[in-house]
């Protein structure tokens, strides 16, 4: 054994330690922090309600849980004849109790209870917004021309209500000349609110 080579291996084996050591110091050293979002979630209660207008009593406007004002109605007894129109002025009314917001009706869902043959005794049934005035907001309409399929109107553009406003919702429905009666329609909309 040299005596050279003991001292040269010790440095070099020293120098590849150094550098694992800043290696492994330098990946450690890696910076990162984090932020912090703190959040509280209230359940708040609707501003722009569902009220009782002067022709739900006939369209059996029925608030979904029970009693006045309500966020989901269900109109159960609106009515047609064949060849006649008719007219709910305020099957429901639409009550703004918060701050000045906008809102439409947008379609969910139509369906035929008897099969879709049924579709053809109906012409038209109209959902107006009216606002106190007499003015019309706007409008959903499902028509069926005749045949066994249902087409409908675009969904509504957002209108304003404004703080303490009261809004009907008008319902025209027209039934063809020769409807069998009993037939029946189940329509859902919602009313959006921003």
């Amino acid at each position: 054994m040299k005596l050279r080579e003991i001292p040269s291996r010790k440095p070099v084996k020293f120098l590849i330690l150094l550098l694992t050591a800043m290696l492994i110091a330098t990946a450690s050293a890696a910076v990162y922090y984090s932020l912090t979002l703190e959040s509280k979630v209230t359940i708040a209660g609707f501003d722009v309600k569902f009220t009782q207008g002067s022709d739900s009593g006939a369209a059996v406007a029925t608030p979904i849980p029970a009693g006045w004002p309500a966020s989901r109605v269900k109109l159960a007894g609106l009515k047609s004849y064949p060849n006649v129109t008719s007219t709910y002025d305020q099957a429901v009314n639409v009550t703004n109790f918060g701050v000045d917001a906008q809102f439409r009706l947008r379609h969910s869902s139509i369906n035929a209870l008897n099969g879709t043959a049924s579709i053809s005794n109906f012409t038209r049934i109209t959902f107006r917004l009216i606002a106190k005035n007499g003015t019309q907001g706007g409008y959903l309409e499902y028509t069926t021309g005749g045949d066994d399929t249902w087409e409908r109107s675009a969904d509504m553009n957002f209108i304003a209500i404004k703080a303490g406003e009261v809004w009907a919702v008008k319902v025209e429905i027209v039934a063809a000349a020769g409807a069998t009666t009993g037939i029946m329609m189940e329509i859902v909309m919602y009313i959006d609110v921003q």
